[in-house]
C-alpha cells in the first residue's frame, strides 16, 4: 500500500510538471489563434498598412516622359549620339573590320611581346588564330571597337570624378553611395533609361556599357590618389609645385597601379556587358551569343562567349604588364 501511494504521488508530480512545462506552448498556440482570428475577421495585422504604401513608378514615368519631349534634352541626346558614333565608334569600327586579320594579329602579338614577353606573344597569336578559325573575326572586331570606345569614355569621365573625390571628402562620401548603388543594381536596369533617352542601336549599347562599367575606374582612381602619402605632396609644394604639377608628376605616377587595376576592372565589365547589349541594338559577339540562345545553338553561343573571354584576357594581361615595374618598385609584387 505504501509503495502504491508513493507511485501515485510520483505520477502526480510528473503530470503536474508536464502541465507546467506545456503551459507556455499552450499559451503561444492560444495567442496565435487569437491573432489569426483578428487578422482575418477584424483587422489585417500581418499585412503592410495600405496607408503607408508609396509608389515611385508614376513619378519616375512622368520624369522620363517630360525629358523625352524636352527640346534641350533631345538636342543633348542627339548631339551625344552623333559625337560617339561619328567621331569614335564608326571610324574605329570601320578600321578594325576592314584591315587584314593578320595585321591586327601581328599588332597584338608585337604588343604582347614588348609588354609581357615571348611566351605571351605566342599565346596571343594562338588565341587570335582560334577566334579567326571559328569564323567570328568580324564580330570580334566589332565587339573590340565597342569595348575600346566604352572604356575610353569611362576613362575620360571617371578619372576626373575620381580626382575630385580624392580632394573633397564630402563629394567622395556622396559619390561612394552612388557607386555602391550602381554596382549593386542589375545591369538590365541600365537598358531601360538608355533605350528611352537614346533609342535603340549600337550607340545606345555603348552608352549602357559606359554606365555599367564606370564605377571601378572612379572608385580606384580616388582610392589610389588618397592612398598616396601626404608627405609627397608636402615635399612637392615646398619646392614650389602647383596643384596640377603635384597631381601629374607626383601623385599619378605613384597611383598608376591602382589606376590600371581600375582600368582592368572596367574592361572586364565592358566585355561582360556585351552579352546584354543586343537587347537594345548591340552587335558583335554579344549578338552571336544572343542568336545562339534564341535558336538553341550551343556551339554558336559558346564560341562567341569564349571569344569574348579570350579578348578580355589579352587586354587584361597587356595592361597589367604595363605597370609591372611600378608595382615592383612599390613592393606590391615580387620580381
Amino acid at each position: 500500500m505504501v509503495g502504491k501511494a508513493t507511485s501515485s504521488a510520483v505520477d502526480a508530480d510528473r503530470i503536474a510538471a508536464a502541465l507546467k512545462a506545456s503551459a507556455p506552448a499552450v499559451m503561444k498556440v492560444f495567442i496565435l489563434i487569437i491573432i489569426t482570428f483578428i487578422d482575418s475577421s477584424i483587422h489585417e495585422i500581418g499585412s503592410f498598412p495600405k496607408e503607408w504604401k508609396l509608389s515611385i513608378r508614376q513619378p519616375i514615368a512622368n520624369t522620363v516622359e517630360s525629358l523625352t519631349v524636352n527640346p534641350g534634352f533631345i538636342a543633348f541626346t542627339k548631339g551625344l549620339r552623333a559625337f560617339v558614333y561619328l567621331k569614335l565608334l564608326h571610324p574605329l569600327d570601320v578600321f578594325l573590320t576592314h584591315i587584314p586579320w593578320w595585321y591586327t594579329m601581328g599588332v597584338f602579338t608585337l604588343i604582347g611581346y614588348f609588354t609581357v614577353g615571348l611566351r605571351f606573344a605566342f599565346t596571343t597569336a594562338l588565341l587570335l588564330l582560334f577566334i579567326g578559325a571559328c569564323g567570328i573575326w568580324t564580330h570580334s572586331m566589332i565587339t573590340l571597337s565597342s569595348v575600346l570606345v566604352s572604356v575610353t569614355l569611362c576613362f575620360a569621365v571617371g578619372v576626373p570624378l575620381g580626382i575630385i573625390a580624392s580632394y573633397n571628402e564630402r563629394f567622395r562620401n556622396i559619390q561612394n553611395v552612388v557607386l555602391d548603388a550602381m554596382q549593386t543594381l542589375p545591369y538590365f536596369c541600365y537598358l531601360i533609361p538608355v533605350l528611352m533617352f537614346f533609342g535603340g542601336g549600337i550607340v545606345s549599347a555603348v552608352l549602357a556599357t559606359v554606365i555599367y562599367s564606370i564605377p571601378p575606374i572612379i572608385r580606384l582612381t580616388s582610392l589610389g590618389l588618397t592612398q598616396v602619402s601626404v608627405s609627397y605632396s608636402e615635399v612637392s609644394r615646398s619646392f614650389g609645385g602647383t596643384l596640377l604639377q603635384t597631381l601629374g608628376k607626383v601623385k599619378f605616377p605613384l597611383a598608376v597601379p591602382s589606376l590600371v587595376i581600375g582600368f582592368n576592372q572596367t574592361v572586364i565589365l565592358a566585355f561582360a556587358m556585351q552579352i546584354v547589349t543586343p537587347l537594345i541594338g548591340g552587335k558583335g559577339l554579344g549578338l552571336e551569343v544572343f542568336n545562339g540562345l534564341a535558336r538553341s545553338d550551343t556551339g554558336r553561343g559558346l564560341a562567341a562567349g569564349i571569344a569574348i573571354v579570350l579578348l578580355a584576357i589579352i587586354i587584361d594581361r597587356i595592361t597589367l604588364a604595363y605597370t609591372k615595374k611600378q608595382r615592383i618598385a612599390l613592393g606590391l609584387i615580387k620580381e
